[in-house]
């Protein structure tokens, strides 16, 4: 199709599209009392050629005092700076307890405000706190918090009631700018429009780049594009100039000159424009010479350094952004430049957009425009709008009884002051929120985690004495990469998945291969279930202590220049290989752990799960590091090394070992310590440095295993990239090193008599008292992580109690609960509740959740159903051909609750558990011990044994487990791999060979549809498999072994596969032999 004129953006193709609704800006009595109530009705004027022309939008504005700054002013506290009295765009408005209030502009303060400023310390500024000053950055962009409305119709058509937009403007960093948008026609309202509408009014340009409130005039942004000859070349090349005349003047192609003096410098090159087949938009010009175009173009990115730097920051924003319009002419889809993150939609790269100045129609202005997203700006479990508002004392407002979320057309109908109260609250909240943690009107991090990188790097380039620009030295001396040269191509040995996209490399052969060992050794966390089962007796939820920070601060640095100390080669491993378990060791090898071993320590992922079984098996060796092969050496275990690196570690100005990451986590420890000293104890920057610590062990880790996700802009998976701390000798050392402090944990605990319950990725569930888990000295590793903790807190403790429990429901990794819900007031801890993705539709962690979750687990005979809310995906909503308009449903999922099976159950020690409900509910369960299994084959056996159960919960589902794995018949034991597979098999063995059967009164059965001659071998082949749910496939092939005599022998027992026999004997009618 054939575009022509101007250049349009490449425009989606909608399923279903979201339309404005119109019901406000028709109803005279709801405008009215928006404006009693406060309400300034403005209106959007666009200036044309032909005069001044009316947008089909209403405005409402009101300016209010910003909350947190009205509260830090009245608490009449000393000490303040004069910046913090008259705070810049820049200066955070401090966040400071008091009682609950209501301000005029209706959102109640309330009461749950982290506390004054410098009330605990004497700390009066955030710039004494240097890991909080790194994360922000100095450069400024102009905020916006940005949320809608909307409700759906029958036909499952939204309609948008508002827009709402929040902002504080820097002439007034005192007042929160409030503005409530609403159309007139079904067209949807686009960024460009509200952002040039806001700045203009606002004057937002004179504080930025633009400094003025005036755009940039059109015709400074033509140019034209001439050919000049290259003397060196010989040849033409294209030159772009921003003044006719000097175009003129330097072309040398006479008749191309000539044609442009005679065209004028007054005439715009036309284009047309072109789809191709893959949806790319080519152009070619309409006026030219010799193809060459003719007149002048509009270059925007002449403008650019002039750009008002604008972010927009929403709350799950999926939601807000997809009403937003891209259908007119230069409007940019914003859904192809924003990435999901977090739960939350950001821009990872800025950015431009050139549009009208709205007064001056021959003016532009140019954005350059961010996207940012709250859910990136808090922890997993309080991500919730409502959990952010109370952090910094703006609760969310919820919908009025007896009005609904589910219909916010009637709410606005009908109490239009509580729904508009109720609109503006989430996009304030947003916009404090952000500006809270990062700065008023100034750039924000993509992530906390990204944030705390800023800390990481200038940190490391300390400790390595590298210059702050440094960052070639930095990737050398850190991380052992350099940069390749331009139009060099990459060592073919050196293309990882954390370097793609990026031109770095190894600096060494040596080097690549110690990255590879550990890229190939790294694992996630530990998580286990050791003791399936419903147990009334004590138990306690521990928790290892900053587990990967602590961990962190033991890694050893390799030195670079010399990576490789030495190799060991086809030779059992020994003490004189691993000088201590943090060492960067990583090694290829084969081992058996004795069986008195309750937790051997060395893992292997099979099919997607990691298992921790005696031996390796048949496998030909598996990859492991320094931490998980030092405690096997000290738990007996015999490791056969295949190939074992040792890396050299880099030495520090004394001579002792270099721990760069220890200076990193120490300084955001010491500065977290500052923040709850200054701020409190759960005040935003505490928490904020509790999320930058937790979460940096995550940035040395990122992409070390190749992850994906989806682009919109190439509608395709692209790699992720790695951090710019990325490191495999790292973070590989950092995870063994918590498996391993958990697996010597749970051995010692074991070896005592006391029991191991769970284990979830940095702590467990045992048996075993407070008291005497601090006496364990883990095998020597205790040593290493108490004195790191001393070094880092000037405290050794490593051990905290998270929960507390006389009733245990254990079902399966994640999968655990107590009906205990603790007592503040009297200091008793809550009892475990994870859910395994279990949604009761109660409060979570109530005593109705914890009922609803254990009724649930301790009945089911099959899988558990539940229900939760699923949003449209990313890619459906950003995709241009067939693009979805978000919606949410109900999703309904079935949950497995049964054992994973990641470790052997033991059939002798099963027994039966029995508890009571206050309805009267018996609830059942089977209790039972484990223990490793002997190798990787023995657990794929077992899984795809429990892969062919429909549930494992009572000692009878048990029981009809064992059986399946013990296939013995006449004493033979079968060699079962895929058990659905054998199952079919057997029954059409049974057919064939004409096997006598007891479900036939001792004779041979037959399959109507196979016994009927008139199908062919093909026919019967395709009809078998339509019952085969095996991975494998039936062929004619096994058709024939099937009649094979000397194959009877590994037929499964008959009550194994009479049902599916029964299945395939109804399947047809009878046939007449």
């Amino acid at each position: 199709m054939s575009k022509k004129g101007v250049k349009p953006m490449a425009k989606p193709k909608y399923i279903m599209k979201a339309i404005s609704d119109t019901t406000l800006s028709q109803d005279k009595t709801l405008i009215n009392q928006l404006i009693s109530l406060g309400w300034k009705e403005m209106k959007i004027l666009t200036s044309r050629h032909h005069g001044v022309m009316e947008e089909p939008f209403l405005v409402f504005h009101r300016s209010e005092n910003n909350p947190i700054f009205s509260r830090n002013q009245s608490s009449g506290r000393n000490g303040k700076t004069q910046q913090q009295q008259n705070p810049s765009k820049h200066q955070p408005l401090q966040t400071i307890g008091t009682t609950g209030a209501k301000t005029t502009m209706g959102v109640p303060i309330g009461n749950s405000a982290p506390a004054p400023l410098g009330s605990g310390g004497g700390i009066s500024v955030l710039s004494q706190i240097q890991s909080l000053t790194q994360m922000r950055y100095e450069d400024d962009s102009f905020l916006i918090g940005f949320d809608t409305e909307f409700y759906y119709t029958p036909d499952n058509q939204r309609k948008i009631l508002s827009w709402q937009f929040a902002f504080v403007s820097p002439d007034t960093p005192d007042k929160v700018e409030e503005l409530l948008v609403f159309a007139t026609t079904e067209r949807k309202l686009t960024l460009s429009l509200i952002l040039a509408f806001i700045v203009e009014t606002w004057g937002i340009g004179n504080h930025f780049e633009l400094g003025s409130t005036d755009g940039i005039p059109y015709y400074s942004t033509r140019c034209w594009i001439v050919p000049v000859m290259n003397q060196r070349k010989g040849d033409y090349e294209m030159r772009k100039f921003f003044n006719y005349d000097d175009a003129v003047a330097a072309c040398d192609d006479k008749g191309y000159k000539q044609a442009l003096i005679d065209f004028g410098n007054k005439r715009k090159c036309i284009f047309d424009y072109v789809d191709d087949v893959g949806g790319k938009v080519n152009r070619f010009p309409r006026t030219h010479y010799n193809n060459i175009p003719l007149g002048y173009i509009n270059d925007y990115t002449h403008c650019n350094k002039f750009a008002i730097p604008i972010t927009l920051v929403c709350h799950s924003g999926t939601a807000d952004l997809t009403t937003l319009s891209v259908d007119d002419t230069y409007e940019k889809d914003l859904m192809k430049k924003v990435s999901s993150v977090q739960g939350g939609l950001v821009t990872l790269k800025e950015f431009h957009t050139h549009n009208p100045q709205l007064s001056k129609y021959w003016n532009l202005y140019p954005f350059r425009i961010s996207v940012r997203d709250t859910m990136c700006f808090a922890s997993d479990k309080s991500k919730s709008l409502a959990t952010i508002g109370q952090t910094i004392g703006v609760p969310k407002l919820d919908v009025q009884f007896p009005f609904s979320k589910n219909d916010m057309l009637t709410y606005m109908r009908m109490d239009i002051a509580h729904f508009s109260e109720y609109a503006i609250n989430d996009s304030i909240i947003t916009l404090l929120y952000s500006s809270e943690l990062w700065g008023y009107n100034t750039v924000l991090p993509v992530t906390i985690t990204s944030a705390s990188t800023r800390v990481a790097v200038p940190v490391l380039k300390q400790h390595f004495g590298v210059a702050e620009n440094d960052d070639d030295g930095f990737n050398r001396k850190y991380r052992g990469l350099h940069k390749v040269k331009k139009g060099l191509a990459m060592a073919p040995w050196s293309r990882s998945g954390y370097l793609e996209n990026v031109a770095l490399e190894p600096v060494s052969h040596d080097a690549w291969m110690l990255q590879e060992f550990a890229r190939n050794a790294y694992k996630g966390g530990y998580n286990g279930c050791f003791r399936p089962g419903y147990f009334e007796c004590d138990t306690y939820d521990y928790d290892l202590e900053n587990a990967y920070p602590t961990c962190m601060s033991l890694v050893c640095d390799v030195d670079w220049e010399n990576p490789v100390t030495f190799e060991v080669r086809n030779q059992p491993l020994n003490k004189t290989m691993i000088r201590s378990p943090f060492d960067p060791v990583f090694a290829y090898v084969t081992f058996k752990f004795p069986d008195t071993v309750k937790a051997p320590c060395i893992p292997v992922s099979i099919d997607g799960s990691l298992i921790y079984p005696q031996s390796s098996g048949s496998l030909d060796g598996v990859y492991a590091s320094a931490p998980e092969l030092w405690l096997a050496m000290q738990l007996g275990a015999e490791v056969y090394v295949k190939r074992l690196i040792v890396g050299t570690i880099l030495a520090d100005d004394m001579g002792n070992a270099s721990h760069s990451l220890f200076n990193v986590v120490k300084q955001l420890i010491s500065d977290r310590n500052l923040a709850k000293s200054a701020f409190g104890k759960g005040s935003l920057f505490d928490l904020l440095m509790k999320l930058a610590n937790n979460g940096l062990y995550g940035k040395t880790a990122q992409n070390v295993i190749d992850k994906h996700s989806w682009s919109a802009a190439s509608e395709d998976m692209e790699n992720i990239g790695g951090s710019r701390i990325t490191s495999p000798t790292h973070s590989c050392i950092i995870t063994a090193g918590v498996r391993a402090v958990l697996l010597a944990t749970i051995n010692q605990i074991e070896n005592l008599g006391y029991r191991v319950f769970s284990v979830t990725t940095d702590g467990f569930i045992s048996d075993i008292p407070e008291d005497l888990l601090n006496q364990l000295d883990l095998y020597g590793l205790a040593r290493y992580f108490r004195g790191a903790r001393r070094l880092l807190t000037g405290s050794d403790e490593m051990w905290a109690m998270k929960h507390q429990q006389n009733d245990l429901l254990n079902l399966t990794t994640r999968g655990n609960a107590s009906m205990n819900t603790g007592d503040k007031a009297t200091g008793q801890l809550p009892g475990v509740m994870a859910h395994n993705s279990f949604v009761t539709g109660e409060k979570p962690d109530s005593k109705e959740d914890r009922t609803v979750f254990m009724v649930s687990a301790m009945t089911r005979n099959d899988k558990v159903k539940t229900m939760s809310i699923s949003f449209e995906k990313f890619k459906n909503l950003a995709r241009k051909v067939d693009r979805t308009d978000f919606y949410s449903k109900e999703l309904i999922r079935y949950l497995s609750m049964d054992f994973d099976l990641k470790r052997k159950p033991l059939e002798d020690s099963l027994v039966e558990s029995k508890k009571l409900f206050a309805d009267g509910t018996i609830g059942v369960v089977a209790c039972f011990d484990t223990v490793p299994y002997a190798d990787p084959d023995e657990f794929s056996y077992y899984k795809s044994i429990g892969r062919s159960c429909k549930v494992l919960r009572t000692i009878d589902n048990w029981i009809e487990f064992f059986n399946k794995i013990q296939y013995k018949k006449d004493g033979v034991r079968r060699n079962v791999k895929d058990y659905e597979w054998t199952k079919l098999f057997s029954c059409i063995m049974a057919f064939r060979l004409g096997v006598p059967l007891d479900m036939n009164n001792g004779s041979p059965v037959i399959i109507p549809y196979l016994a009927d001659n008139t199908h062919t071998v093909a026919e019967k082949v395709a009809w078998i498999n339509k019952f085969n749910t095996s991975q494998k496939k039936f062929t004619e092939n096994t058709w024939k072994d099937c009649r094979k005599q000397q194959r009877q022998s590994q037929m499964l027992p008959e009550h194994l596969f009479k049902d599916l026999l029964k299945d395939m004997i109804n399947d047809t009618p009878p046939v007449v032999i």
